[in-house]
């Protein structure tokens, strides 16, 4: 079973009530989701590596 995390910042409006931190367009995540969607499926064979951090 494949598997994954996208980790997404806060849209715009949410930043805005969190600063500092940064936010992004809802269509940008969109569009960014979308396109990682897209290259999953046309990808057969992943790379067995591990990665990420814990904090």
């Amino acid at each position: 079973v494949r598997g994954g995390f996208i980790h997404v910042p806060w849209m715009t409006e949410q930043a805005e009530r969190h600063a500092p931190d940064k936010g992004m367009p809802l269509e940008t995540m969109v569009h960014g989701l979308r396109l990682a969607i897209a290259c999953a499926l046309r990808t057969d064979e992943d790379l067995r590596v591990a990665g990420g951090a814990t904090h």
